[in-house]
């Protein structure tokens, strides 16, 4: 509130006027502070958690629900969760639905370097495909950046982005692997040679791309562990023996590290690019049917690993799989 300055003064005898003490100043100053706190806390900066509604759990408001992908940022300490429903996230031991985004989220993928991108691919709530959706907001909004080639829309299974060149994306879908070179607006698709055509991926291969060079990139298999030197034409076999393999992903910042979920050794790591692996399962509480098909790390501690089952239990270990405890 301003005031006025300069007046001239009058001949008329003032008023008294009441001035609170300088005890009831505190008060009434603290009680300002603290209701301007309590505002921060449920809406910071005004618009730093619109957008995150607290939940109760993942089907508190569609039953059931399931889990189609994890990612974590590790600036925020937020685990993000796209399910049947939409995007939700985890942070602080608060669940959050994200946005008003709906549909079925599938190839979930977030930028590992700018994590507040993020793409995803699957169904809307009415039927058909998505194409892909970019999210530069954290998951508040999504805008659809690609349907298809031709006539078709896409809907990605798997997709995954490159930790060395973010303008490079791979995605599957009837078959084929689909490659951009810009961002997800545009995509070429190739007939994969030697790479199954069904994989554990909801249908799909599990895709995960190299951190040191954008045209190689992975796809767990029920044949094993796969990869293509060529940017998606052709496929390999890698070294060890890992039976089927639900589920892989790379650190952006380690790029001979590689975290698998296989058939001979549960959750099993490799920091030297495939040539030897170690069993990460620990006394992780699989029960039966809880497959892991999603793994996410924290960039900034080896140690720390979140997995996601088809049973949608959500783990997590910081002490690099020796033990694990139940998230969601």
């Amino acid at each position: 509130m301003s005031h006025p300055r300069g007046r001239r003064p009058n001949n008329r005898t003032p008023r008294a006027r009441a001035f609170p003490s300088p005890l009831m100043a505190a008060v009434i100053g603290v009680a300002a502070i603290l209701l301007i706190a309590s505002a921060v806390m449920l809406w910071p900066g005004g618009d730093a958690e619109a957008g995150f509604e607290p939940v109760d759990s993942l089907e508190y408001e569609h039953s059931p629900n399931h889990l189609h992908g994890i990612g974590f940022d590790p600036e925020a300490g937020r685990l993000y969760l796209a399910s049947h429903f939409g995007l939700f996230a985890a942070e602080d031991g608060q669940l959050h639905q994200v946005g008003d985004e709906r549909s079925d989220l599938m190839g979930f993928s977030m930028d590992p370097h700018d994590t507040s991108t993020i793409f995803v691919s699957g169904h809307p709530q009415g039927g058909g495909n998505l194409g892909v959706l970019r999210s530069d907001d954290e998951g508040r909004n999504f805008e659809q950046i690609f349907t298809g080639i031709g006539d078709e829309v896409v809907d990605f299974h798997s997709m995954t982005i490159s930790p060395l060149d973010s303008d490079w994306l791979y995605g599957a879908f009837m078959g084929q692997i689909y490659r951009s070179e810009d961002g997800g607006h545009n995509f070429v698709a190739m007939e994969p040679e030697g790479l199954p055509e069904f994989g554990l991926c909801w249908g799909v291969p599990c895709l995960a791309a190299a951190a040191d060079d954008p045209n190689t990139v992975l796809a767990g298999t029920q044949q094993g562990l796969m990869v293509s030197s060529d940017g998606g034409s052709t496929w390999g076999l890698t070294g060890g023996d890992l039976g089927q393999v639900a589920a892989v992903t790379v650190d952006p910042v380690a790029p001979e590290r590689i975290v698998a979920y296989t058939e001979t050794m549960g959750l099993a790591e490799t920091i030297d690019g495939g040539e030897s692996w170690e069993s990460r399962q620990g006394d992780m509480p699989i029960v039966e049917g809880g497959v892991v098909f999603s793994i996410a790390l924290d960039t900034t501690d080896p140690d720390r690993i979140f997995v996601a089952t088809m049973n949608n239990d959500v783990f997590e270990t910081t002490d690099r799989g020796q033990t694990w405890h139940q998230v969601i």
